[in-house]
């Protein structure tokens, strides 16, 4: 079973911008050896962003796999990028604490927002790895650190729609729920027809956009359209 994370950043949020300055926060999220990277990337703040949206979609795709031991803390998890400052598309490897197998990650980065895709497993991602971004509506006010329930309706939406578009059925027939583990954990779950799939899904929010990924493991593989 291959489990998948996703985190956005909105690069012109106020939270966002100058946030490489901060040195507190740096040293709090951040590995020695990450903190150096920052400082001597070109683009610092994006640097910051693009590492805490690693570190957040890898413990997004590993706190699906039932382990006691498992920290949400940042700086626990160790991020390797293959180049040393960011391109549009950048791939890396994560690495958890506590001997947990490695996630890897892809990393897409445009002027406005920074989006990560995270895998437990390696996984040719374009053709498998499936996700959706979107901006809010205009008129839509995005309060820094809060989902708002049409956000949460917007992203769901947009990601059933996909779905039903890959698998070739109707969207009316796709759900999402979200179940709740043993930790007190929200686990959104797919349903096709009120009966559960294997597809795992990610959800992630902020400022101005939303996104999502999903992955569909094998007992459906064959019904993704190439």
């Amino acid at each position: 079973m291959n489990y998948v994370g996703n985190d956005i950043v909105d690069l012109k949020s106020p939270h966002a911008i100058g946030k490489s300055w901060d040195d507190r926060f740096v040293r709090r999220v951040f590995t020695d050896q990450e903190q150096a990277i920052i400082y001597d990337s070109e683009l610092p703040d994006q640097m910051v962003w693009a590492l805490w949206a690693a570190k957040e979609s890898a413990y997004k795709a590993i706190s699906k796999l039932n382990l006691t031991t498992i920290t949400s803390a940042p700086a626990r998890y160790q991020v390797n990028f293959n180049s040393e400052d960011l391109q549009p598309v950048t791939f890396g490897i994560v690495v958890p604490p506590f001997g947990i197998d490695n996630v890897y990650v892809l990393i897409q980065m445009t002027d406005t927002y920074i989006h990560c895709m995270a895998s437990t497993q390696i996984i040719p991602f374009i053709e498998y790895l499936h996700h959706g971004i979107a901006s809010l509506p205009s008129g839509v006010n995005p309060v820094f650190g809060q989902s708002s329930a049409f956000e949460s309706d917007l992203v769901r939406r947009l990601a059933i729609q996909k779905i039903a578009h890959e698998l070739n059925i109707s969207p009316g027939i796709v759900s999402i729920q979200n179940i709740r583990d043993y930790r007190g954990l929200n686990i959104p779950k797919i349903y096709i027809e009120y009966r559960p799939t294997t597809i795992d899904i990610s959800f992630s929010h902020d400022g101005n956009y939303v996104a999502y990924v999903f992955y569909p493991n094998a007992n459906i593989h064959s019904k993704i359209r190439n």
